[in-house]
Formats: structure tokens, C-alpha cells, sequence
């Protein structure tokens, strides 16, 4: 199954409608750099607790329900991963998680700034790093014992957030390279615009593999919902 191919229009019109809000919230940010004193700083898009923000908050607990449900509703436990996933990914951008514990570790090992980067980066670097290879290492395990179900959905799922964990790990570190820069605004915007873009991809082929799933299994949730 390709990655950009749905089986329904409601998947389509989602993805749709959520990349207009995304380049709204782009625009907006945009808007705010050039007319700063007409401004609101929660305008642009790398604001923590910021407009933006607030709607991938959005997207992230949409996803870890859509995928609680699903579990539930198939009887399928190795589905919670993914809940689990992106559920950790709401509180670790809504309490900025990875952030404090990279802070603490870099104090705690005594890390110094070096080649442009702060102590800080090295300590959230080192963190994401562990987690990354956990996680990883996890989704192996869970992929092999999985059902087809899990095993497809990982499939489609798997190059998205490997963009997204591009853009907020690897980008992030160029990004605080360069953050007094001219390209400090146009990597913060290639960042955090890019993740609002990828996990809008990333809601909408979940949805299709929700109603996919369901309606295999003899029903969708959609219609559930409207009983």
C-alpha cells in the first residue's frame, strides 16, 4: 500500500482541511515576522503553548485515542504502541519533557558548549538518542509478534514520523547552530512547519487505516459514533 493512498475521500478531505489550518498557522507566523508591532508572539509557530502548538496538542491526542479505540474496538492490545507513542509525544511537547530532562543531564554530567552547540543540546541529544533506540527497538519486538493489522499500519506510519523525528532532532540541532543567524526564522519555520505538516499526513493515514480496519471487521467507528 502506498504511502499517500487512501481508500476513502473522508481521508482525503481530512488531510486536505488540515493542511489549509497548518498553512494558516504558516502564514500567520509569516505575518508576524513582517509586521511584528501588529503581532502576537503565540502567532508563530515555534511559540511553546503558541497557536500552532496548540493544534498539534490536538493531533497528537486525537491519534493516541483514535488508537486506544481501535484497540479496544478490535480486540488488538499491540495497537496501545502506537496510542502509547503519541501520547507521549502530547506530553512531552505540551510539558517540554525531553527539554527539562536534556537541562538536568547536561548539569548533572558537567557538559560543556562546544562547536556552536550549548550544553543543553548535547544533554537533549543524548536523551532523544536513548529514547529513540528504546522506542525503536520496542516497535521491532512488537512488529514481529504483531497482527497484520499492526504490521500495515507500521508500515505506512513508519516513514512519516521518521520525517518528523528528522525535523525535531536533526533540524533542531542545525537550527540551534545557527540561532543567531540569518537562518535562524527560516529554520525555525523548515521545523516547526514541517512537523505540522508531517503529522497532519500522519492523522490522516491513520484515520484511513481506522475506518479500513473497522469496516473489515464488520463495522466502522464512524458509524458507531452517529448511533
Amino acid at each position: 500500500m502506498k504511502l499517500l493512498k487512501f481508500e476513502s475521500k473522508e481521508s482525503r478531505h481530512l488531510l486536505t482541511t488540515l493542511l489549509a489550518v497548518d498553512t494558516f498557522f504558516i502564514l500567520l507566523h509569516l505575518g508576524g515576522l513582517a509586521f511584528p508591532s501588529f503581532s502576537n508572539v503565540r502567532f508563530l509557530v515555534h511559540k511553546e503553548r503558541g497557536y500552532a502548538e496548540c493544534f498539534q496538542y490536538g493531533k497528537e491526542l486525537a491519534l493516541a485515542a483514535c488508537f486506544l479505540l481501535l484497540a479496544l474496538r478490535l480486540k488488538q492490545r499491540q495497537l496501545l504502541f502506537w496510542s502509547a507513542i503519541f501520547g507521549l509525544f502530547f506530553v512531552d511537547d505540551s510539558f517540554q519533557i525531553h527539554e527539562m530532562t536534556g537541562r538536568n543531564l547536561s548539569r548533572y554530567l558537567k557538559i560543556s558548549s562546544s562547536h556552536g552547540l550549548r550544553a543543553v543540546d548535547f544533554g537533549e541529544l543524548m536523551m532523544l538518542s536513548l529514547a529513540g533506540i528504546c522506542l525503536a527497538a520496542l516497535l521491532g519486538i512488537v512488529y514481529l509478534r504483531g497482527s497484520p493489522d499492526f504490521r500495515r499500519i507500521a508500515m505506512r506510519l513508519v516513514p512519516p514520523i521518521a520525517g518528523f523525528t528528522f525535523l525535531a532532532v536533526v533540524v533542531d540541532l542545525i537550527h540551534s547552530r545557527l540561532r543567531n543567524s540569518p537562518w535562524n526564522q527560516p529554520l525555525a519555520l523548515m521545523e516547526d512547519g514541517g512537523e505540522l505538516v508531517v503529522l497532519s499526513l500522519v492523522a490522516a493515514l491513520v484515520w484511513d487505516e481506522v475506518r479500513n480496519t473497522a469496516q473489515a471487521a464488520g463495522g466502522t467507528l464512524v458509524r458507531d459514533a452517529k448511533q
